[in-house]
């Protein structure tokens, strides 16, 4: 068994890397590449470039290659007709134009490994060229990509019990070519077993490695609070109903006039889905208030909601919360209970179910204490998502994989 293993270099294809960003994933890729490289690894990232046009740049000292996208648009880059998108998922599925570029870039760098992330806009086909060259391969799933054609495998304001059949059929192949990812990674237990149940990932050590957050503040145990006045409830990230923002906006609703407060902070995906609930749910305790940095959001509330539907692969707005010492209300649905534990700094409730929300709710305007006895246990519970602990969880994996598989890489020291 090797016990460390020491890359000189790990090259990251993520569809999206820093200045663009689209959701936590972005985040969390670039929080791992840099505390590498950090503690002395050379780092190289492989993202998609927005402007059309192929492009090297540096951010924070690391080398980001910016590929063009070679389909008939970039993602991201706004609404298109059904047909569009059709034919652009269907190029998606094994782009062998991606590939090439990205081959040209590994004969290149010369990499030790590999780190496979979000993949829409690249596709699989660049796992062949990875391959092809013997270099050590793992893929961190952040969502359901390879299952599911939205990444979400949820539709019609309910998860999928089971892929449907455009998606079992848009997915086929990519299922195959799973078998040459040495190292498969979930970002949650859930989201891992949701893959390896549906037939992924066949030849590949497995393992659950949950994402990190980097905190600027260093006294958020400070941040005021108060056991007095109105419950002030909070609520972050986009206005969706897979998001059960309007679980939450229904269970406060029930509750005594006067004793609590609501801000959601976040945009809505459709605006005239934000405006419908704005104008639905206007009174004076409920305040929709957009974009908010975190730490003065954080500090505006006592207890965060996160209130998902849809089978979240980890919910990184939970750790976000405890980081600032807020325990959290969240459902019980994909990687959020692995953030919180049965008996962590929060409360769980079955996802859509108003009735056990607002009791939860109910019983804190009656007893404000135990919120206060929460902050201490969700700063603990914050060690576990720091940058450093993810690195080695990742560096452990590739190790282990090392010594249970012949993969051949370059420049590798036991």
């Amino acid at each position: 068994m090797l016990e460390r293993v020491t890359l000189r270099k790990i090259l990251f294809i993520a569809n999206q890397y820093h200045p663009n960003f689209v959701g936590g994933a972005e985040i969390s890729v670039q929080t791992l590449v840099e505390e590498l490289s950090r503690q002395g690894m050379e780092c190289v990232v492989v993202s998609l470039s927005s402007t059309g046009t192929d492009s090297v740049d540096s951010v924070n000292g690391i080398r980001v290659y910016r590929v063009a996208t070679r389909n008939l648009y970039t993602p991201f880059s706004g609404p298109k007709s059904p047909v569009t998108k059709l034919l652009w998922h269907v190029k998606d599925i094994s782009n062998a134009r991606m590939a090439r570029q990205l081959g040209r870039i590994l004969d290149f760098e010369q990499p030790d490994w590999v780190s496979a992330h979000n993949l829409a806009g690249f596709s699989v086909a660049v796992w062949q060229e990875v391959k092809f060259r013997g270099i050590g391969l793992s893929h961190m799933l952040h969502d359901y990509y390879l299952m599911c054609f939205k990444s979400t495998l949820f539709r019609r304001n309910r998860n999928c019990e089971r892929q449907c059949a455009s998606c079992k059929a848009m997915s086929l192949w990519k299922r195959a070519m799973s078998k040459q990812v040495d190292l498969a990674i979930g970002i949650s237990h859930h989201v891992l077993q949701t893959h390896v149940e549906n037939g992924y990932f066949p030849k590949a050590h497995t393992v659950a490695i949950h994402n990190a957050r980097s905190y600027e503040r260093n006294d958020v145990a400070q941040l005021p609070h108060s056991t007095s006045g109105p419950l002030r409830v909070g609520y972050m990230g986009r206005l969706e109903q897979s998001k059960g923002v309007e679980v939450l906006l229904a269970a406060v609703s029930t509750l005594p006039q006067g004793e609590w407060t609501l801000r959601l902070a976040g945009r809505p995906a459709d605006p005239a889905y934000g405006a419908e609930l704005a104008a639905r749910y206007a009174r004076p305790d409920i305040e929709f208030c957009g974009h908010v940095a975190p730490a003065e959001f954080y500090q505006s509330i006592d207890v965060l909601v996160v209130p998902s539907n849809w089978h979240e692969p980890l919910g990184m707005v939970v750790v976000e919360s405890l980081g600032f010492g807020i325990p959290v209300i969240g459902a019980r649905s994909g990687g959020i209970p692995e953030i919180l534990g049965e008996d962590g700094p929060g409360w769980l409730f079955e996802p859509g179910n108003v009735e056990e929300l607002s009791a939860i709710l109910r019983r804190l305007l009656g007893d404000r204490n135990s919120i206060e006895a929460l902050r201490p246990a969700a700063l603990k519970r914050r060690q576990h998502f720091l940058p450093a602990r993810q690195a080695a969880d990742f560096l452990r994996a590739i190790g282990t994989t090392l010594a249970q598989k012949d993969v051949r890489t370059a420049g590798i020291a036991t």
